[in-house]
């Protein structure tokens, strides 16, 4: 999962797979990404997977998934170049009030 993740080119597979997939199906993907969500995250490639996590997939999962692992760290995600992309899109999905 990881390498996939981190390849340039993997992580576009990875992505349409995520677009084109059922969103019920997308528990084997998240389940793999649970461990590694925060390196993957600051990972020039692997947060474009978590970008697509974040719009396509069912948003309770999404919320506990990224929301949990990275809510001690927003202060360093926003700075982050690679990270404020995931807070962006946190924020463009949840915050239609």
């Amino acid at each position: 999962m990881r390498q996939l993740a981190y390849d340039r080119y993997g992580c576009r597979v990875m992505q349409r797979l995520l677009q084109v997939m059922p969103t019920n199906s997308h528990h084997d993907i998240l389940k793999a990404v649970e461990g590694i969500i925060v390196e993957t995250i600051y990972h020039e490639f692997g947060n474009h997977v978590v970008q697509r996590i974040t719009e396509v997939s069912d948003p309770k999962k999404v919320l506990k998934l990224v929301v949990n692992a990275c809510k001690t760290r927003v202060s360093s995600l926003s700075r982050d170049l690679n990270g404020c992309r995931i807070i962006q899109r946190i924020l463009e999905r949840f915050d239609r009030g």
